[in-house]
């Protein structure tokens, strides 16, 4: 585990220990719930996706304390449901993914729109997940909307296009279409 996040969550803590209860804000709680959430992304780089939950879990608890908001769980819910998703524990990663798809329907069309490119690394990811549990179709559809966001935004030679036409190749590969992941 790296030492400055080791210590980001020592200063958190001591920051919220040192003041009184009622002169702690929600924007010390979110930080300190984020500092738990930089950790776990850490944690699922290094392949370590039991502790990582761990971790998650902990930072959701951490903000849901302060009243449930989708949004600002949303990233660990990601993180969560591709740990799951690698562990083998596919049904509850399908359900995190399942659910914050719902939540994104909710949204307007403009913020929607306002949104759409905030958005591409969950598209990109509920493909993996979708993928990682064996539902091809799904991870077919998912990453044929990442493509085509991402050609419009970053064109089609840009790195985050050319990711996804390599996980495109992965997912065809899976499908059994071996001309079409060429």
């Amino acid at each position: 585990m790296g030492k400055r996040f080791e210590k980001a969550l020592v200063l958190r803590q001591q920051h919220i220990n040192s003041l009184p209860a009622r002169a702690v804000t929600e924007v010390d709680i979110n930080n300190y719930a984020n500092a738990w959430h930089n950790m776990s992304i850490v944690l699922l780089s290094d392949g370590l996706y039991e502790e990582a939950l761990r971790y998650i879990e902990l930072a959701i608890r951490i903000r849901n304390s302060i009243g449930e908001n989708p949004t600002f769980n949303g990233e660990s819910e990601l993180f969560k449901a591709l740990a799951l998703s690698v562990l083998g524990r596919s049904e509850e990663a399908l359900k995190l993914v399942r659910s914050v798809q719902a939540e994104v329907k909710e949204l307007s069309d403009e913020l929607l729109q306002t949104v759409r490119v905030a958005l591409l690394p969950f598209r990109f990811h509920w493909a993996e997940i979708f993928l990682n549990s064996g539902d091809m179709e799904a991870a077919h559809k998912a990453m044929l909307e990442v493509l085509k966001l991402r050609g419009e935004h970053f064109g089609v030679g840009g790195r985050a296009t050319l990711d996804t036409y390599y996980m495109m190749g992965v997912i065809e590969q899976k499908r059994g279409n071996l001309s079409a992941a060429k």
